[in-house]
């Protein structure tokens, strides 16, 4: 599979390509906590952070403990069947947050009474919560993992499995928080050039260009390399990254491959060649088939367009069908 590669913008290239997809940092990137459905809600207990602790559509995770007459002793506790993980917080110049090692598990530990501060850090300064109601929501039954062996959900093995399952989850959310924060998020705009021709009074002409809305920006992308940005990865489009996103100068992403399909009585057949006076050549091997490395090109033949490499698989209609959910 061919590769493409991103650029800076200082490159010579910026100007001298005829279509191009420009990267830039997200101005106004979505808060995960607030724009997203993710299994965990961040409680925050310090004013620097910001969580989603103002949603009102949700119950309160902590209740106040009493004591044996049944007076309120003012510590807290997590409510019966949330399960919370205490999340750390580095504040210079920015705001570094990490998953502790103090876990409430189903609401039977005290809430801490802050762990006192250290220079820059504070322990304890949020806790990400979650309950059998919103997990069986975004992730299926409670007391069930997925297995990454088999890429299945199975029955956790007990409460300490199914624990350390969440904690994944909480990790992998506190990241694209961070994320957030960092404003580690992109956006890609599309431009076309537009040569031009200007005469002037005289007779002397003079050539140049515009650079014209190529119809296709996007943004949001919480990505760790350039191939999770879904621009237009095809021959043709050069790709530069912005100054305020140079680390991604450098980076590779695939240029798909794609093959034309059609459905036959005895299967799929794939496009052996482009038609010619209207007649094609159909092959039931997609090693025999016509490659292209532009979307736009394979829809000029009017058939389904399928990128190669989901295919090289499947060799009939049905186990097709079952991959694309028809």
């Amino acid at each position: 599979m061919k590769k493409g590669k991103v650029h800076s913008v200082g490159d010579d290239l910026f100007e001298e390509c005829n279509k191009r997809v420009v990267i830039h940092r997200d101005r106004f990137p979505p808060n995960p906590l607030k724009d997203y459905d993710q299994t965990f809600y961040l409680h925050s207990r310090i004013d620097a952070i910001t969580g989603n602790e103002d949603d009102k559509n949700y119950p309160d995770p902590l209740v106040e403990i009493e004591d044996e007459d049944g007076f309120p002793t003012g510590e807290y506790k997590c409510r019966d069947g949330v399960v919370a993980f205490w999340v750390s917080a580095y504040i210079h110049s920015g705001i570094a947050l990490s998953l502790g090692t103090v876990r409430c598990a189903f609401g039977d530990t005290p809430i801490p009474g802050g762990g006192g501060r250290g220079f820059d850090t504070t322990p304890n300064a949020a806790f990400m919560w979650t309950d059998k109601e919103r997990f069986e929501k975004m992730n299926g039954p409670w007391m069930e993992v997925y297995d990454e062996e088999t890429k299945t959900r199975r029955p956790a093995k007990d409460h300490q499995e199914f624990l350390k399952y969440l904690e994944k989850i909480a990790e992998g959310e506190l990241e694209l928080f961070q994320k957030f924060l960092d404003g580690e998020c992109y956006w890609y705009d599309t431009q076309i050039k537009r040569p031009y021709t200007k005469t002037y009074e005289n007779g002397e002409t003079e050539k140049g260009h515009d650079w014209e809305d190529g119809g296709d920006s996007c943004g949001g992308y919480y990505v760790d390399d350039v191939g999770g940005i879904d621009f237009p990865k095809e021959e043709g489009w050069e790709v530069f990254a912005d100054n305020d996103c140079s680390n991604l100068v450098g980076d590779e992403y695939n240029i798909p491959e794609f093959v034309i399909l059609r459905k036959f009585d005895d299967g799929v057949k794939f496009m052996k060649f482009p038609s010619e006076n209207g007649i094609s050549m159909w092959t039931p091997d997609i090693k025999d088939a016509a490659v292209y490395r532009s979307w736009g090109l394979a829809q000029v033949e009017a058939q389904e367009a399928i990128p190669k490499e989901e295919y090289d698989a499947y060799k009939n209609i049905k186990e097709i069908d079952d991959l694309r959910g028809k």
